[in-house]
């Protein structure tokens, strides 16, 4: 995962910025590993808008699948806008994002082989 590099390899070249960056990464994964399962699921869901998709997950996959999907999109979505009065996200809350991608994006793949 492209996240994983930018979390490892901060410098003081990209201070201020990785964070955005991975930040902007992860839900492109989310999003990524929810239109797969779409596709070897139900296909024509797979054309969809994500938020859509993710309402319909809760009716396909398990609703706790459904949840963490909708919370760690949400959170990412939040820390990926800018306000020019809140600190950008640490690596600890970066990680503890890329964890939950990774958790979700897994049971993804187990529930679109069932």
């Amino acid at each position: 995962m492209g996240a994983d590099r930018l979390l490892g390899t901060a410098t003081a070249s990209t201070t201020g910025v990785w964070p955005r960056a991975v930040a902007l990464l992860l839900p492109h994964a989310l999003e990524e590993a929810l239109r797969r399962y779409w596709q070897a699921r139900k296909p024509q869901l797979a054309h969809c808008a994500p938020h859509a998709q993710a309402l319909c997950l809760e009716y396909y996959a398990d609703p706790d699948t459904a949840r963490r999907w909708s919370v760690t999109w949400a959170g990412l979505s939040r820390a990926c806008h800018y306000h020019g009065y809140e600190l950008a996200p640490t690596q600890v809350e970066l990680r503890a994002w890329r964890d939950d991608v990774e958790r979700v994006i897994g049971a993804l793949v187990v529930a679109r082989t069932q």
